[in-house]
């Protein structure tokens, strides 16, 4: 369930990506891109800030409450339980979240572990109502919050319908490449 699509620059990977995309375009799945970056590689969890500020339809104007009400309309397409999501979500997207999303005070290290599973609940409950297709683009530019989070998604990956592809220039080896759950093509000219 996961595809991990090597290659130099512009060999086509993106344009793989597009392909399959267009192929499964009738069929129902969600499909979620992360989208790395040179310019945010030390900025935790930038490309999954980014989508989901698209995916709670985010616009610049918005207020604190329309963010709120944008962020627990996202939320509850994966899960009724709010209140077990949307403080880190709100926290991880710094929207000023009410009293009654308030992220307790806990350690950095507990701050991010609940985050992270934050992401997976949203994850696994978008996955448990149709498939997920995951890209992450030019993952050779993740930063190291976000490489954590897709190993969490990689491990959870058994028991939820979800294909993830990563695309990445050969210099780039994540920890699960030969993992029995993945499958690497390199691709050339």
């Amino acid at each position: 369930q996961v595809v991990l699509l090597a290659g130099e620059a512009g060999i086509g990977k993106s344009r793989i990506t597009q392909t399959l995309r267009e192929r499964i375009a009738g069929e129902p799945h969600t499909r979620i891109t992360f989208q790395c970056s040179p310019f945010f590689i030390n900025r935790a969890l930038h490309p999954i800030i980014l989508h989901l500020e698209r995916a709670a339809g985010f616009s610049p104007g918005d207020t604190e409450p329309t963010k709120i009400e944008k962020l627990e309309a996202m939320a509850r397409l994966a899960s009724d339980d709010l209140d077990a999501v949307l403080p880190w979500l709100a926290a991880l997207l710094s929207v000023a979240a009410d009293a009654g999303y308030a992220v307790p005070e806990v350690s950095p290290t507990l701050r991010r572990q609940r985050t992270l599973q934050a992401l997976l609940a949203q994850l696994t409950g978008l996955a448990a109502q149709e498939p997920v297709l995951l890209i992450l683009e030019d993952a050779h530019w993740i930063d190291n919050t976000t490489l954590e989070f897709m190993q969490l998604v990689v491990e959870q990956l058994e028991t939820e319908p979800v294909l993830l592809i990563m695309t990445f220039r050969p210099e780039f080896s994540p920890g699960w490449v030969g993992d029995r759950k993945s499958t690497r093509l390199n691709s050339s000219h």
